[in-house]
Protein backbone atom coordinates (compact mmCIF):
# COMPACT_ATOMS: atom_id res chain seq x y z
CA UNK A 1 0.00 0.00 0.00
CA UNK A 2 2.83 2.35 0.93
CA UNK A 3 4.49 1.63 -2.40
CA UNK A 4 1.28 2.52 -4.23
CA UNK A 5 1.04 5.87 -2.41
CA UNK A 6 4.69 6.63 -3.15
CA UNK A 7 4.18 5.82 -6.82
CA UNK A 8 1.15 8.11 -6.95
CA UNK A 9 3.15 10.94 -5.34
CA UNK A 10 6.01 10.38 -7.78
CA UNK A 11 3.60 10.62 -10.73
CA UNK A 12 2.14 13.86 -9.37
CA UNK A 13 5.62 15.33 -8.93
CA UNK A 14 6.54 14.33 -12.48
CA UNK A 15 3.33 15.92 -13.76
CA UNK A 16 4.14 19.21 -12.03
CA UNK A 17 7.72 19.07 -13.28
CA UNK A 18 6.49 18.60 -16.86
CA UNK A 19 4.35 21.71 -16.51
CA UNK A 20 7.06 23.91 -14.99
CA UNK A 21 9.63 23.01 -17.69
CA UNK A 22 7.41 24.18 -20.56
CA UNK A 23 8.73 27.42 -22.13
CA UNK A 24 7.15 30.85 -21.55
CA UNK A 25 6.02 31.11 -25.17
CA UNK A 26 4.05 27.88 -24.71
CA UNK A 27 1.99 29.45 -21.93
CA UNK A 28 1.47 32.72 -23.82
CA UNK A 29 0.09 30.84 -26.82
CA UNK A 30 -2.00 28.73 -24.46
CA UNK A 31 -3.50 31.87 -22.92
CA UNK A 32 -4.37 33.27 -26.36
CA UNK A 33 -5.96 29.92 -27.20
CA UNK A 34 -8.07 30.01 -24.02
CA UNK A 35 -9.46 33.45 -24.90
CA UNK A 36 -10.04 32.56 -28.53
CA UNK A 37 -11.87 29.38 -27.61
CA UNK A 38 -14.07 31.32 -25.19
CA UNK A 39 -14.98 33.65 -28.05
CA UNK A 40 -15.44 30.83 -30.57
CA UNK A 41 -17.51 28.49 -28.40
CA UNK A 42 -19.61 31.40 -27.26
CA UNK A 43 -20.29 32.30 -30.88
CA UNK A 44 -20.93 28.84 -32.37
CA UNK A 45 -24.13 27.72 -30.54
CA UNK A 46 -25.68 31.17 -31.00
CA UNK A 47 -25.59 31.00 -34.80
CA UNK A 48 -28.02 28.05 -35.28
CA UNK A 49 -30.35 29.55 -32.67
CA UNK A 50 -30.27 32.90 -34.46
CA UNK A 51 -30.96 31.15 -37.77
CA UNK A 52 -34.01 29.37 -36.31
CA UNK A 53 -35.28 32.63 -34.82
CA UNK A 54 -35.30 34.35 -38.22
CA UNK A 55 -37.06 31.44 -39.92
CA UNK A 56 -34.21 29.51 -41.59
CA UNK A 57 -35.13 25.83 -42.07
CA UNK A 58 -32.96 22.83 -41.18
CA UNK A 59 -32.01 22.04 -44.79
CA UNK A 60 -31.20 25.69 -45.49
CA UNK A 61 -29.10 25.84 -42.34
CA UNK A 62 -26.99 22.95 -43.68
CA UNK A 63 -26.51 24.76 -46.99
CA UNK A 64 -25.49 27.90 -45.12
CA UNK A 65 -22.75 26.13 -43.18
CA UNK A 66 -21.57 24.35 -46.34
CA UNK A 67 -21.22 27.62 -48.26
CA UNK A 68 -19.32 29.16 -45.36
CA UNK A 69 -16.72 26.38 -45.59
CA UNK A 70 -15.71 26.96 -49.21
CA UNK A 71 -13.26 29.84 -48.66
CA UNK A 72 -11.33 28.09 -45.83
CA UNK A 73 -10.81 25.05 -48.09
CA UNK A 74 -9.17 27.30 -50.68
CA UNK A 75 -6.91 29.19 -48.28
CA UNK A 76 -5.84 26.27 -46.04
CA UNK A 77 -2.84 25.18 -48.12
CA UNK A 78 -1.43 28.68 -48.76
CA UNK A 79 -1.59 29.42 -45.03
CA UNK A 80 0.34 26.25 -44.24
CA UNK A 81 2.93 26.86 -46.98
CA UNK A 82 3.53 30.46 -45.95
CA UNK A 83 3.50 30.03 -42.17
CA UNK A 84 7.25 30.65 -41.98
CA UNK A 85 6.77 33.96 -43.80
CA UNK A 86 3.77 35.14 -41.78
CA UNK A 87 4.94 34.08 -38.33
CA UNK A 88 2.80 32.78 -35.51
CA UNK A 89 2.46 36.20 -33.86
CA UNK A 90 0.97 37.85 -36.94
CA UNK A 91 -1.25 34.86 -37.59
CA UNK A 92 -2.70 35.12 -34.09
CA UNK A 93 -3.33 38.85 -34.52
CA UNK A 94 -5.18 38.33 -37.80
CA UNK A 95 -7.13 35.45 -36.31
CA UNK A 96 -8.27 37.47 -33.29
CA UNK A 97 -9.42 40.40 -35.42
CA UNK A 98 -11.22 38.11 -37.88
CA UNK A 99 -13.07 36.23 -35.14
CA UNK A 100 -14.08 39.47 -33.40
CA UNK A 101 -15.37 40.88 -36.69
CA UNK A 102 -17.43 37.73 -37.35
CA UNK A 103 -19.23 38.09 -34.01
CA UNK A 104 -19.66 41.85 -34.28
CA UNK A 105 -21.27 41.50 -37.72
CA UNK A 106 -24.13 39.39 -36.32
CA UNK A 107 -24.72 41.81 -33.45
CA UNK A 108 -25.35 44.54 -36.04
CA UNK A 109 -27.20 42.85 -38.91
CA UNK A 110 -28.62 39.32 -38.23
CA UNK A 111 -29.68 38.38 -41.79
CA UNK A 112 -29.09 35.32 -43.99
CA UNK A 113 -26.35 37.08 -45.94
CA UNK A 114 -24.64 38.37 -42.83
CA UNK A 115 -24.74 34.93 -41.19
CA UNK A 116 -23.02 33.50 -44.28
CA UNK A 117 -20.34 36.22 -44.24
CA UNK A 118 -19.86 35.83 -40.49
CA UNK A 119 -19.47 32.04 -40.64
CA UNK A 120 -16.97 32.36 -43.49
CA UNK A 121 -14.89 34.90 -41.59
CA UNK A 122 -15.02 32.80 -38.43
CA UNK A 123 -13.83 29.71 -40.33
CA UNK A 124 -10.95 31.70 -41.79
CA UNK A 125 -9.97 32.90 -38.31
CA UNK A 126 -9.92 29.27 -37.14
CA UNK A 127 -7.36 28.43 -39.83
CA UNK A 128 -5.14 31.37 -39.02
CA UNK A 129 -4.89 30.52 -35.34
CA UNK A 130 -4.94 26.71 -35.37
CA UNK A 131 -2.27 26.08 -38.03
CA UNK A 132 0.20 28.42 -36.36
CA UNK A 133 -0.41 27.06 -32.86
CA UNK A 134 -0.20 23.43 -33.95
CA UNK A 135 3.03 23.93 -35.91
CA UNK A 136 4.62 25.60 -32.88
CA UNK A 137 3.60 22.88 -30.42
CA UNK A 138 4.56 20.11 -32.86
CA UNK A 139 8.18 21.24 -32.85
CA UNK A 140 8.68 20.66 -29.14
CA UNK A 141 9.33 16.91 -29.09
CA UNK A 142 8.74 13.36 -30.34
CA UNK A 143 6.80 10.31 -29.20
CA UNK A 144 5.49 10.55 -25.65
CA UNK A 145 6.86 14.11 -25.37
CA UNK A 146 4.66 15.13 -28.30
CA UNK A 147 1.64 13.56 -26.61
CA UNK A 148 2.46 15.41 -23.39
CA UNK A 149 2.94 18.77 -25.11
CA UNK A 150 -0.22 18.55 -27.17
CA UNK A 151 -2.11 17.19 -24.19
CA UNK A 152 -1.19 20.16 -22.00
CA UNK A 153 -1.76 22.70 -24.76
CA UNK A 154 -5.18 21.39 -25.73
CA UNK A 155 -6.10 21.02 -22.06
CA UNK A 156 -5.29 24.70 -21.55
CA UNK A 157 -7.17 25.57 -24.72
CA UNK A 158 -10.10 23.52 -23.46
CA UNK A 159 -10.35 25.75 -20.39
CA UNK A 160 -11.83 28.37 -22.70
CA UNK A 161 -14.37 26.06 -24.28
CA UNK A 162 -16.29 25.33 -21.07
CA UNK A 163 -17.49 28.81 -20.02
CA UNK A 164 -17.99 30.13 -23.56
CA UNK A 165 -21.33 28.47 -24.43
CA UNK A 166 -22.73 28.91 -20.93
CA UNK A 167 -21.87 32.62 -20.76
CA UNK A 168 -23.28 33.30 -24.22
CA UNK A 169 -26.47 31.39 -23.35
CA UNK A 170 -27.03 33.38 -20.16
CA UNK A 171 -26.29 36.71 -21.88
CA UNK A 172 -28.61 35.84 -24.77
CA UNK A 173 -31.48 34.93 -22.42
CA UNK A 174 -31.08 38.15 -20.45
CA UNK A 175 -30.00 40.70 -23.07
CA UNK A 176 -30.61 39.19 -26.51
CA UNK A 177 -28.53 37.95 -29.43
CA UNK A 178 -26.90 41.32 -30.15
CA UNK A 179 -25.32 41.66 -26.73
CA UNK A 180 -24.20 38.02 -26.68
CA UNK A 181 -22.36 38.42 -29.99
CA UNK A 182 -20.78 41.68 -28.79
CA UNK A 183 -19.45 39.91 -25.67
CA UNK A 184 -17.89 37.19 -27.87
CA UNK A 185 -16.29 39.90 -30.02
CA UNK A 186 -14.86 41.69 -26.98
CA UNK A 187 -13.30 38.49 -25.63
CA UNK A 188 -11.59 37.85 -28.98
CA UNK A 189 -10.14 41.38 -29.09
CA UNK A 190 -8.77 40.92 -25.55
CA UNK A 191 -6.42 38.33 -27.07
CA UNK A 192 -4.49 41.13 -28.78
CA UNK A 193 -3.20 42.30 -25.40
CA UNK A 194 -1.81 38.82 -24.66
CA UNK A 195 -0.22 38.37 -28.09
CA UNK A 196 2.00 41.36 -27.41
CA UNK A 197 3.77 39.27 -24.73
CA UNK A 198 4.76 36.56 -27.20
CA UNK A 199 8.49 36.47 -27.94
CA UNK A 200 8.71 34.80 -31.32
CA UNK A 201 11.99 33.43 -32.64
CA UNK A 202 11.79 32.37 -36.25
CA UNK A 203 14.00 32.13 -39.33
CA UNK A 204 13.05 34.46 -42.17
CA UNK A 205 12.57 32.72 -45.50
CA UNK A 206 13.06 34.30 -48.92
CA UNK A 207 11.52 31.39 -50.81
CA UNK A 208 8.82 32.52 -53.23
CA UNK A 209 5.27 31.35 -52.48
CA UNK A 210 4.11 28.25 -54.35
CA UNK A 211 1.24 28.39 -56.81
CA UNK A 212 -2.02 26.64 -55.96
CA UNK A 213 -1.24 23.98 -58.59
CA UNK A 214 2.16 23.41 -56.99
CA UNK A 215 0.62 23.20 -53.55
CA UNK A 216 -1.89 20.59 -54.70
CA UNK A 217 0.88 18.54 -56.31
CA UNK A 218 2.85 18.69 -53.08
CA UNK A 219 -0.04 16.99 -51.29
CA UNK A 220 0.62 13.65 -53.02
CA UNK A 221 3.92 12.72 -51.31
CA UNK A 222 2.53 13.88 -47.97
CA UNK A 223 -0.48 11.57 -48.30
CA UNK A 224 1.77 8.64 -49.23
CA UNK A 225 2.98 8.68 -45.63
CA UNK A 226 0.70 6.11 -43.94
CA UNK A 227 0.90 7.94 -40.62
CA UNK A 228 -0.24 11.25 -42.12
CA UNK A 229 -2.99 9.57 -44.16
CA UNK A 230 -4.28 7.61 -41.15
CA UNK A 231 -4.20 10.74 -39.00
CA UNK A 232 -6.23 12.67 -41.58
CA UNK A 233 -8.77 9.88 -42.05
CA UNK A 234 -9.61 9.44 -38.37
CA UNK A 235 -10.08 13.16 -37.83
CA UNK A 236 -12.33 13.41 -40.90
CA UNK A 237 -14.45 10.50 -39.64
CA UNK A 238 -14.84 12.28 -36.31
CA UNK A 239 -15.43 15.84 -37.51
CA UNK A 240 -17.79 14.83 -40.31
CA UNK A 241 -20.19 13.16 -37.91
CA UNK A 242 -19.75 15.62 -35.06
CA UNK A 243 -20.89 18.24 -37.57
CA UNK A 244 -24.37 16.96 -36.75
CA UNK A 245 -23.81 17.80 -33.09
CA UNK A 246 -22.27 21.24 -33.63
CA UNK A 247 -24.77 22.45 -36.24
CA UNK A 248 -28.02 20.70 -35.36
CA UNK A 249 -27.96 20.19 -31.58
CA UNK A 250 -28.70 23.85 -30.76
CA UNK A 251 -31.37 23.89 -33.50
CA UNK A 252 -33.00 20.66 -32.24
CA UNK A 253 -33.06 21.81 -28.63
CA UNK A 254 -34.40 25.22 -29.66
CA UNK A 255 -37.21 23.45 -31.54
CA UNK A 256 -37.96 21.45 -28.37
CA UNK A 257 -38.26 24.71 -26.37
CA UNK A 258 -35.09 24.34 -24.32
CA UNK A 259 -33.79 27.71 -23.11
CA UNK A 260 -30.48 29.13 -24.32
CA UNK A 261 -29.09 28.61 -20.82
CA UNK A 262 -30.01 24.90 -20.91
CA UNK A 263 -28.50 24.56 -24.38
CA UNK A 264 -25.37 26.24 -23.05
CA UNK A 265 -25.19 23.71 -20.21
CA UNK A 266 -25.30 20.79 -22.66
CA UNK A 267 -22.72 22.35 -24.98
CA UNK A 268 -20.46 23.23 -22.04
CA UNK A 269 -20.62 19.60 -20.86
CA UNK A 270 -19.41 18.54 -24.30
CA UNK A 271 -16.49 20.97 -24.13
CA UNK A 272 -15.68 20.04 -20.51
CA UNK A 273 -15.49 16.34 -21.45
CA UNK A 274 -13.32 17.26 -24.43
CA UNK A 275 -10.94 19.17 -22.18
CA UNK A 276 -10.73 16.49 -19.48
CA UNK A 277 -10.07 13.71 -21.99
CA UNK A 278 -7.02 15.40 -23.54
CA UNK A 279 -4.49 15.01 -20.69
CA UNK A 280 -5.34 11.29 -20.63
CA UNK A 281 -3.86 10.80 -24.10
CA UNK A 282 -0.49 9.42 -23.00
CA UNK A 283 -1.99 7.10 -20.37
CA UNK A 284 -4.66 5.92 -22.81
CA UNK A 285 -2.02 5.25 -25.45
CA UNK A 286 0.05 3.27 -22.93
CA UNK A 287 -2.97 1.02 -22.31
CA UNK A 288 -4.64 0.73 -25.74
CA UNK A 289 -2.07 2.03 -28.18
CA UNK A 290 -2.86 4.90 -30.53
CA UNK A 291 -4.82 2.60 -32.84
CA UNK A 292 -6.98 1.17 -30.05
CA UNK A 293 -7.55 4.60 -28.54
CA UNK A 294 -8.76 5.94 -31.91
CA UNK A 295 -11.27 3.07 -32.18
CA UNK A 296 -12.45 3.74 -28.63
CA UNK A 297 -12.89 7.48 -29.23
CA UNK A 298 -14.93 6.95 -32.40
CA UNK A 299 -17.11 4.25 -30.81
CA UNK A 300 -17.93 6.34 -27.72
CA UNK A 301 -18.76 9.35 -29.89
CA UNK A 302 -21.05 7.21 -32.06
CA UNK A 303 -23.02 6.06 -29.01
CA UNK A 304 -23.44 9.65 -27.82
CA UNK A 305 -24.67 10.89 -31.19
CA UNK A 306 -27.13 8.06 -31.78
CA UNK A 307 -28.74 8.53 -28.36
CA UNK A 308 -29.64 12.22 -28.79
CA UNK A 309 -33.10 11.78 -30.46
CA UNK A 310 -34.30 9.62 -27.56
CA UNK A 311 -33.26 12.03 -24.79
CA UNK A 312 -35.62 14.70 -23.46
CA UNK A 313 -33.99 15.79 -20.19
CA UNK A 314 -31.01 18.09 -19.74
CA UNK A 315 -29.19 15.60 -17.49
CA UNK A 316 -29.36 12.76 -20.04
CA UNK A 317 -28.35 15.09 -22.86
CA UNK A 318 -25.34 16.07 -20.76
CA UNK A 319 -24.33 12.38 -20.60
CA UNK A 320 -24.56 12.14 -24.39
CA UNK A 321 -22.55 15.35 -24.60
CA UNK A 322 -19.85 13.82 -22.39
CA UNK A 323 -19.61 10.75 -24.66
CA UNK A 324 -19.24 12.91 -27.76
CA UNK A 325 -16.74 15.10 -25.91
CA UNK A 326 -14.48 12.15 -25.07
CA UNK A 327 -14.25 11.29 -28.78
CA UNK A 328 -13.70 14.97 -29.64
CA UNK A 329 -10.94 15.21 -27.06
CA UNK A 330 -8.96 12.11 -28.03
CA UNK A 331 -9.21 11.57 -31.79
CA UNK A 332 -8.01 14.98 -33.10
CA UNK A 333 -5.17 14.89 -30.60
CA UNK A 334 -4.16 11.41 -31.79
CA UNK A 335 -4.21 12.82 -35.32
CA UNK A 336 -1.91 15.72 -34.40
CA UNK A 337 0.66 13.69 -32.48
CA UNK A 338 0.81 11.07 -35.24
CA UNK A 339 1.58 13.71 -37.85
CA UNK A 340 4.11 15.35 -35.53
CA UNK A 341 5.90 12.04 -34.96
CA UNK A 342 5.97 10.82 -38.53
CA UNK A 343 7.07 13.96 -40.38
CA UNK A 344 10.27 15.98 -40.43
CA UNK A 345 10.43 19.62 -39.33
CA UNK A 346 10.42 20.68 -42.99
CA UNK A 347 7.34 18.55 -43.81
CA UNK A 348 5.34 19.21 -40.67
CA UNK A 349 3.84 22.62 -41.38
CA UNK A 350 2.62 21.57 -44.80
CA UNK A 351 1.32 18.22 -43.51
CA UNK A 352 -0.68 20.05 -40.85
CA UNK A 353 -2.09 22.40 -43.49
CA UNK A 354 -3.13 19.41 -45.65
CA UNK A 355 -4.88 18.02 -42.56
CA UNK A 356 -6.58 21.36 -42.04
CA UNK A 357 -7.66 21.53 -45.68
CA UNK A 358 -9.23 18.07 -45.37
CA UNK A 359 -11.06 19.18 -42.22
CA UNK A 360 -12.40 22.27 -43.94
CA UNK A 361 -13.40 20.26 -47.02
CA UNK A 362 -15.49 17.86 -44.95
CA UNK A 363 -17.10 20.87 -43.27
CA UNK A 364 -18.47 21.83 -46.69
CA UNK A 365 -19.84 18.34 -47.34
CA UNK A 366 -21.30 17.31 -43.98
CA UNK A 367 -23.84 20.17 -43.71
CA UNK A 368 -25.20 19.22 -47.14
CA UNK A 369 -25.57 15.56 -46.15
CA UNK A 370 -27.12 16.30 -42.77
CA UNK A 371 -29.17 19.17 -44.19
CA UNK A 372 -30.72 16.78 -46.70
CA UNK A 373 -31.48 14.33 -43.87
CA UNK A 374 -33.04 17.11 -41.78
CA UNK A 375 -35.19 18.22 -44.71
CA UNK A 376 -36.36 14.71 -45.50
CA UNK A 377 -36.78 13.13 -42.05
CA UNK A 378 -36.52 15.95 -39.51
CA UNK A 379 -33.70 17.26 -37.37
CA UNK A 380 -33.67 14.27 -35.01
CA UNK A 381 -32.82 11.89 -37.87
CA UNK A 382 -29.52 13.71 -38.37
CA UNK A 383 -28.17 12.27 -35.11
CA UNK A 384 -29.18 8.70 -35.95
CA UNK A 385 -27.40 8.98 -39.31
CA UNK A 386 -24.30 10.55 -37.76
CA UNK A 387 -24.13 7.91 -35.02
CA UNK A 388 -24.41 5.09 -37.54
CA UNK A 389 -21.70 6.56 -39.79
CA UNK A 390 -19.30 7.12 -36.89
CA UNK A 391 -19.94 3.58 -35.64
CA UNK A 392 -19.04 2.21 -39.08
CA UNK A 393 -15.93 4.40 -39.06
CA UNK A 394 -14.76 2.89 -35.78
CA UNK A 395 -15.19 -0.62 -37.22
CA UNK A 396 -13.22 0.31 -40.36
CA UNK A 397 -10.39 1.83 -38.31
CA UNK A 398 -10.31 -1.27 -36.08
CA UNK A 399 -9.79 -3.76 -38.89
CA UNK A 400 -7.92 -1.97 -41.67
CA UNK A 401 -4.17 -2.56 -41.96
CA UNK A 402 -3.54 1.05 -43.00
CA UNK A 403 -4.55 2.51 -39.65
CA UNK A 404 -3.02 -0.38 -37.70
CA UNK A 405 0.38 0.52 -39.19
CA UNK A 406 -0.11 4.27 -39.47
CA UNK A 407 -1.34 5.00 -35.95
CA UNK A 408 1.69 4.12 -33.94
CA UNK A 409 3.85 5.87 -31.40
CA UNK A 410 7.24 6.90 -32.75
CA UNK A 411 10.13 5.50 -30.73
CA UNK A 412 13.84 6.27 -30.70
CA UNK A 413 14.65 3.20 -32.83
CA UNK A 414 12.48 4.64 -35.63
CA UNK A 415 14.76 7.65 -36.05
Amino acid sequence: MRGTREEAQEKRHKLLKDMTTLPRAFWVISLTAILQMMASTGYQPLVPQLAVSIGISGSTLGTLFALAGIVPVIVALPIGALIDRIGVKRVLIWGAISRASASLALSLAPSFGMILASLTLNSASFLLTEVGQQAFIAGLGKGRDTEKNFGWFTFAMGLGTVPGPLISGVVKDRAGFGTAFMVASAVSLTTLLVIRMLDEHRVESDRPPMSMVGLLRACKPVLQNTGVLSAILIVIFLYFNLGAWEVYLPALLAQRRFTATQIGMVVSTFTLATMLARPLLSAGTDILGRHGLAVFGLAVGAAGLASVPMLRSVSLLMLAAAACGVGRGLVPLLSLVTISDQTTVEERGFALSVRMMAIRLQSVVNPLVFGAAAGARGTASVFLLAGALMGLSSVWVRFTRLTQNGLRRRVVSDE
